[in-house]
């Protein structure tokens, strides 16, 4: 039987002089893909494209940009990074783009690669008139409607157990200049949800609602924020809000975190960020983070287990999603209130050290249904941690670490450095230690577990250019879980390694392979014994790539990728696409087709989309089937930009997908 999963998105973007010609300089998606090549669900790719943007909408001022912005790119070594301060003492100020070629070790690729996202300045660019004048002349002020709907009904609609319409609606507005102040809002309506005024429910018109207003470097105010925000210090281990690209991005630059501060939040994901109001006020030396939040979190709550009279929660919900009566009862059912402070101080421009501090308070007792594998998470309404750390510029390394505790003793440590050995060869280190009763609700320091918790892991990865064609990189990381993990009724240990050899001829071809394995432990239920033994869980990936730019505005890309499952049972998939872009002054087009064939869901194909403008589309392809798309971008004028897709999925061998009330 065959089924035809169809899906259409619109997004009009108006924006207020927008710079249209800046943008054609690079394809900032096509940029971002570069840093996740392996792709996985498990990644906040908005976020990671958010902050890509910014910067390409406002370039950082290299003649006041600091360590952690340059860091924050992902391009730049530590020794390239070493030489352009070490040449900027003695060239300041830097006067034009052009100098970046005197640099020691800066290589044109690397300058090539860079130049979308800095400039040369004097200072900070005031724009003329009152507040409200350089808002609506800005450059970089735009307002984004977007309307996605998948054309099939799925069992929630069809038994109209869903309580609205079909319509996937996103609202976006936001002004920003570099330094000087960002102010923005976003609204998002997930398809399902109903559109409705009820204060009762916390729901004004969309269901999620978001805003922020912030200034930066107002006297000694470095930093001021009101609304929704994020936080990044350290290397995560306390406060890490903010994107990741985990292992399967860069080897080796990205095995660090960097302290990006307070940043305004953004992203409609409905978990993961501060509401409220921070502040950094800078002291010579010393930067001092005060900050305050009270945000109200989806929770299931056990009503027949009370402690001290209260309901308890039973567990968090973070999926964001209220379209079913029983998604609304979850609805904020968890007030959590937030008050902390970070200090920051720099000895010189490579010596830098580091405390943060937060204390949560819930409005509900937490404890969720007993189980051997949760037996140490988080109890209790009240928890803090706190940290230290440290990162060192020396030369050709940068060294970093953070050590943290929380209010139940257990802790969590990092170390590590990534280090130029020569100006072709780039290699990385990292060793973390979070124990079981390690509880940081805001961390997200590098690791295997998405919390970092019940973890000993040591990463090595490497990066070696051989002449200025061939790139060859990997990493090798082992891992530990102490105590028992979901699904997995015992102590374990397992290890994952990838290679990957790129050639890249000219500015116009791409050609790599990719080869990725990893190792790890899992549950099997031996009916006969009546328990779950644990057995080995291994998954490998290859993949190879072509892709190809003219100048004429083609852009082809083909690929092939495989993974071989094994756990009881092996499980064998791939998928090969074909997708052609062509761009022509105002119209830019871009097809795909793809076929793929797995022997069931352990082996689906992760497969990156170009989509509308902020939203990202990564679909797991598995069964037997043929998934194509169709983008239109069309710039109607200067300041107003049309983005149509159509998504269409054939499925050949099955007759339903999903499950519940998503089975379509």
């Amino acid at each position: 039987m065959v089924r035809v999963l169809l899906s259409l998105q619109i997004v009009v973007w108006f924006a207020l002089e927008c710079g249209a010609q800046a943008r054609n300089e690079i394809n900032i998606e096509e940029f971002a893909l570069q840093l996740f090549q392996q792709q996985t669900e498990d990644l906040n790719y908005e976020d990671l494209y958010e902050s890509l943007y910014l910067y390409y909408t406002t370039p950082l001022d290299l003649n006041r940009a600091n360590v952690d912005e340059l860091q924050s790119l992902f391009i730049l070594n530590p020794l390239q990074i070493q030489s352009f301060f070490e040449y900027r003492v003695s060239h300041t100020p830097i006067l034009e783009l052009y100098e970046l070629q005197v640099i020691p070790n800066w290589d044109l690729t690397t300058i090539k690669t860079l130049l979308p996202f800095v400039r040369v300045g004097k200072g900070t660019e005031l724009l003329p008139g009152k507040f409200m004048q350089r808002i609506t002349s800005n450059r970089n002020s735009y307002f984004l409607l977007r309307q996605e709907r998948t054309l099939q009904q799925s069992a929630g609609f069809k038994e109209s157990k869903y309580q609205g319409s079909q319509d996937k609606l996103y609202a976006r507005f936001r002004s920003s200049q570099a330094n000087l102040y960002s102010l923005g809002f976003a609204m998002e309506k997930d398809a399902g949800e109903k559109i409705m005024w009820s204060p009762r429910n916390s729901t004004y018109g969309a269901d999620f609602l978001s805003g922020h207003f912030a200034l930066f470097n107002k006297g000694i105010v470095k930093a001021m924020i009101v609304g929704d925000y994020q936080l990044q210090f350290g290397q995560g281990l306390v406060l890490g809000s903010g994107f990741k690209l985990g292992k399967g991005g860069e080897p080796v630059v990205s095995t660090v975190r960097n302290d990006l501060g307070i940043r305004p939040y953004t992203s409609v994901l409905e978990s993961g960020f501060m509401r409220g109001a921070a502040a950094t006020l800078g002291l010579r030396k010393f930067d001092l983070t005060s900050f305050y939040s009270r945000n109200s979190l989806d929770a299931s709550l056990n009503t027949g287990d009370t402690v001290d009279r209260q309901e308890r929660v039973a567990t968090i919900q973070f999926s964001g999603y209220h379209r079913t009566p029983q998604e609304l009862e979850h609805k904020f059912n968890l007030m959590q209130s937030v008050i902390g402070q970070q200090l920051y101080y720099r000895f010189n421009r490579n010596i830098r050290f580091g405390a943060s501090f937060l204390h949560m308070r819930y409005d509900k007792y937490q404890q969720k249904t007993p189980n051997s594998y949760n037996r140490y998470d988080f109890v209790g309404k009240e928890n803090n941690v706190g940290s230290i750390y440290y990162q060192i510029l020396l030369k050709n390394f940068n060294f970093f670490s953070e050590a943290a505790l929380s209010k139940s003793g257990g802790y969590g440590v990092i170390n590590g450095f990534i280090a130029s050995l020569s100006p072709t060869v780039d290699l990385a280190l990292n060793y973390r230690n979070y124990s079981k009763g390690f509880h940081s609700p805001f961390g997200m320091a590098f690791g295997e577990n998405v919390n970092n918790q019940n973890e000993r892991g040591l990463y090595s990865g490497i990066k070696i250019r051989l002449g200025h064609k061939w790139t060859v990189s990997g990493f090798y990381d082992h891992f530990e879980f102490p105590w028992l993990k979901y699904r997995v009724d015992a102590p374990s240990q397992g290890y994952e390694y990838q290679a990957r050899l790129a050639f890249k001829p000219g500015r116009t071809t791409l050609l790599y392979c990719q080869y990725n394995s990893q190792h790890k432990m899992l549950n099997y239920r031996n009916e006969a014994a009546k328990m779950n033994a644990v057995l080995p869980n291994e998954r490998t990936n290859v993949m190879l790539s072509a892709e190809y730019s003219s100048k004429a505005g083609l852009k082809i890309k083909s690929r092939i990728q495989s993974t071989d499952y094994y756990h009881e049972d092996r499980s064998l998939g791939y998928v090969i696409f074909q997708e052609i872009g062509w761009e022509r002054r105002s119209i830019e087009l871009t097809g795909r087709v793809a076929l793929f064939d797995t022997d069931d869901y352990n082996s689906r194909q992760y497969v990156y989309e170009r989509d509308v403008l902020y939203a990202f589309s990564i679909p797991a392809l598995f069964g037997k089937g043929i998934r194509s798309y169709f983008l239109l971008q069309w710039k109607i004028r200067r300041d107003v930009d049309l983005f149509i897709k159509y998504a269409h999925t054939r499925l050949l061998n099955q007759d339903k997908i999903g499950s519940g009330n998503d089975e379509i």
